[in-house]
């Protein structure tokens, strides 16, 4: 389990600065009057969301050629390396409030973690047995969730409060920690024989051939889907929260920073949970009523949001002042509940997937879901600044997400015979194939 540890903390550390990086970006268009081409808050938030989202598809299927080559380890290992010198650049950017390098950096900085996203997925069925898939997944998440919600709440807090300099040597610092653990890996499989080609590493043949992987079967592309949709509304909601909060509920930042860790720890419960009613079995029976959960509370939060009354008006909300009343905490409640049924809901059909046999591949399968995730999000980021901009309100993003959310759980319903793996169907850690 040493493995899986070093693994836990790598993924906390490049979860916690992603998204440190992220709120920093956030909260100097949102709280410090920065601009970014002198766009809208809301769509340069956005814009953001799709800096975050565009390299997952674009680099994933590269990912995961990569990672059928060769050890997970290897490809983990160089992630963290790349992250060093970015970690360098985007520290230059915040020190000097540039926007337009910031997102770049922000683009960047999730290039090296589509790398490690796919290496990481691959990795954790070499480590661990069959039925304790779903409680490596949950500890993994326990450790993302952990790292999201100490960067997004860190980012927030330094920029607003004014404070760079600790946000730039954090950075440095997660980069370096990250790497020094890294080398601690094992390779637990060999690479294969066959050698890699520059040509393999073409994006757009990379992407579409992982793709093609995914959706030959009807299991795995209803899977790929069920899970491009947690993150959808994941990318969306964070990202989007910043502007909620100044513009209609009229929080400070220290406030926000609160309904993103109610939103994160939501996560976590959510994920513990579904982890003790699986008891180790390899099932998503649970999602189709967590994606109905999260409907409900999305509906929920809408209403909640539409009723909250600024008291008094036209001045900015203490936190105290938030967590003392009804409609604040009502607020609170719906981020975590559609926060905990998303991880319901995600947990159990990210373990279906790492045990789909694939005759190319686990390597490949997994990139083939991280592009599908990164597509849709892409499109979603893109689609909703193009909606923001000709008016779109919050909440009614929040009954379109609904709508949808009902919509994947007729799909998973549906679908869930199909979805069943059989004990000799599961793949074996060492499957990690070739494609042609």
């Amino acid at each position: 389990m040493q493995p899986l540890k070093h693994l836990v903390a790598i993924q906390a550390l490049l979860s916690f600065s992603d998204n440190a990086l992220k709120n920093v970006f956030g909260f100097f268009i949102t709280f410090q009057g920065a601009s970014l081409l002198n766009l809208p808050t809301n769509v340069s938030l956005m814009m953001g969301a799709l800096a975050l989202a565009s390299p997952y598809f674009l680099f994933s299927g590269v990912a995961g050629v990569l990672t059928a080559r060769l050890p997970s380890a290897t490809v983990i290992r160089w992630s963290r390396l790349f992250e060093i010198p970015i970690s360098v650049v985007s520290g230059l950017a915040i020190i000097y409030e540039n926007m337009i390098l910031l997102l770049i950096c922000l683009f960047v900085y999730s290039t090296q973690s589509a790398l490690f996203t796919t290496a990481k997925l691959s990795y954790v069925p070499e480590l661990v047995s069959k039925n304790k898939l779903i409680s490596a997944n949950a500890i993994l998440q326990s450790s993302t969730l952990a790292g999201i919600l100490f960067g997004l709440i860190f980012g927030g807090l330094a920029i607003g409060n004014n404070e760079k300099l600790p946000v730039v040597a954090v950075l440095l610092f997660a980069a370096l920690a990250g790497f020094l653990i890294s080398r601690k890996l094992p390779d637990v499989t060999s690479s294969h024989n066959k050698k890699l080609s520059l040509a393999e590493l073409n994006p757009l043949s990379a992407t579409r051939r992982a793709l093609r992987v995914v959706f030959q079967d009807f299991r795995s592309g209803t899977i790929a889907v069920s899970i491009a949709w947690f993150w959808i509304v994941g990318l969306i909601l964070t990202s989007i929260l910043p502007d909620v909060a100044q513009g209609k509920l009229a929080i400070s930042a220290n406030t926000t920073n609160l309904l993103i860790a109610a939103f994160v720890l939501g996560i976590a419960l959510g994920g513990f949970v579904v982890s003790k009613l699986t008891a180790g079995r390899v099932t998503a029976a649970y999602s189709p009523w967590a994606a109905v959960g999260m409907a409900v509370f999305c509906v929920e939060l809408s209403w909640a949001v539409q009723s909250y009354t600024i008291h008094p008006p036209d001045q900015i909300t203490t936190f105290w002042s938030f967590l003392g009343g009804f409609s604040g905490l009502r607020i609170l409640f719906d981020l975590m509940a559609i926060s905990a049924f998303g991880a319901a809901y995600l947990v159990p059909v990210y373990a279906l997937l790492q045990s789909i046999p694939a005759r190319c591949g686990r390597a490949i399968l997994v990139s083939g879901s991280v592009t599908v995730d990164a597509l849709s999000s892409t499109i979603a980021a893109a689609l909703l600044v193009g909606l923001f901009a000709m008016g779109l309100t919050f909440e009614g993003l929040l009954y379109g997400l609904a709508g949808i959310n009902i919509l994947i759980a007729l799909l998973l319903t549906k679908s869930m015979s199909s979805l069943t793996i059989a004990d000799d169907e599961i793949d074996h850690p060492a499957n990690r194939g070739t494609f042609s």
